[in-house]
């Protein structure tokens, strides 16, 4: 179903590069430095009143374990096409996960 109030796309990337594992409606992901990437849709949002949904997988290695991770959108960079999104650790730093999952729900143009 692709309409209003549906999940209008999704997208699981690899955080170390941005490549895209698989997804819908989503033309690319940017990463634009350690833990900062904008996802671009195929089709635009019909505004910028829809809700955005995170997640990412961490390896436990290492000091950063999975459960000190966070994840978030930046508010600034929220527009109809696309939408900019972050991984960061506990302490505040931005760090790249294993995987990052983001589904955006909304109204279509």
């Amino acid at each position: 179903y692709f309409g209003d109030n549906a999940i209008h796309a999704w997208v699981h990337f690899d955080g170390d590069d941005g490549t895209i594992n698989d997804s819908y409606n989503v033309s690319s992901v940017n990463r634009y430095g350690t833990g900062l990437y904008q996802v671009y849709a195929d089709t635009d949002m019909a505004n910028t009143n829809y809700c955005v949904f995170i997640n990412k997988r961490l390896s436990n290695s290492g000091t950063n374990s999975a459960d000190k991770v966070f994840t978030s959108i930046v508010n600034s960079n929220l527009g109809t096409g696309s939408v900019r999104v972050f991984t960061r650790a506990d302490a505040g730093s931005l760090i790249d996960c294993d995987d990052v999952y983001v589904a955006i729900i909304g109204d279509s143009a």
